[in-house]
């Protein structure tokens, strides 16, 4: 394997290894929130709806989840399930009242942040594997999603699609883009399959180029397990438990790689 081709491979590993930084700064409203997946179903062909332009309030950006920018018509529709969901388990009357609303604020931004990152990791996960978010299939797929939904759902009405969008705080264009964001799933997933493709395998022609992955590629890791059997009555769970640990401790403590491997060996017999 060349070296090349080892330094694209761990600056690969590097990008999806990171953390993803969230920095989601919420200005106007907390009122309620979840994410539903709106995987509408039914035949694909290349028709289109023309894309319903959103308010400008609606379009206002209000925070970014790792370079995203987060529009109100997201925050607006994610903390209006969230609050439905609250009532639900809470009871209707959980925001009524000072006390009720200090109670489950904390909880209740934790789970709209939350559902809020969760509409953009399929996004996010676009990013780190090179799939384009706007690519024209994923496109064409969510155009047709939407005029079959408005010819199923609503029997061709294009009025009566705007009514149900508008009683359930939701836009045409957050519409489109969780449509979108289920065809981009499973662009993802295809395109996962084809980097787990590109991994070296074992054969007995490829001995070399194995062991040069195995030693230098970030996308192998190698475990040890210990395990204990129980020799007696006298030798408990908690002490066996107790051992191992003792061991796990001394062997984190060891800087030396060369070292610690040699202290390994002994243990593994």
């Amino acid at each position: 394997m060349s070296k090349s081709n080892r330094s694209t491979k761990k600056q690969s590993k590097s990008k999806k290894n990171k953390i993803i930084a969230i920095s989601l700064i919420v200005v106007g409203i907390i009122s309620t929130v979840a994410v539903i997946i709106m995987a509408a179903c039914g035949v694909f062909d290349s028709g289109k709806v023309k894309p319903i332009r959103s308010s400008r309030e609606d379009r206002k950006i209000v925070g970014e989840i790792d370079g995203h920018k987060v529009k109100y018509e997201e925050l607006k529709y994610v903390t209006y399930v969230i609050k439905e969901q609250y009532r639900a388990k809470y009871g209707e009357d959980v925001f009524e009242t000072e006390e009720s609303v200090a109670k489950y604020r904390g909880a209740f931004e934790k789970d709209v942040i939350d559902a809020l990152k969760e509409i953009y990791a399929t996004v996010i996960a676009c990013d780190e594997l090179g799939v384009k978010p706007n690519n024209q299939d994923a496109k064409d797929f969510t155009d047709a999603q939407v005029k079959d939904i408005i010819a199923k759902d609503f029997k061709g009405d294009f009025e009566a699609y705007k009514t149900y969008l508008e009683a359930n705080n939701l836009t045409d264009a957050f519409m489109r883009f969780k449509t979108k964001t289920v065809y981009l799933d499973l662009q993802v997933k295809n395109k996962m399959i084809e980097d787990e493709n590109e991994r070296i395998r074992y054969t007995d022609a490829n001995p070399k180029d194995f062991i040069d992955y195995v030693v230098s590629s970030d996308d192998f890791f190698r475990t040890i397990h210990i395990y204990y059997e129980k020799t007696g009555d006298d030798v408990t769970d908690k002490a066996k438990l107790d051992e191992a640990t003792a061991i796990i401790s001394e062997l984190n403590s060891i800087s030396d790689p060369e070292e610690r491997y040699e202290r390994m060996k002994y243990y593994i017999g």
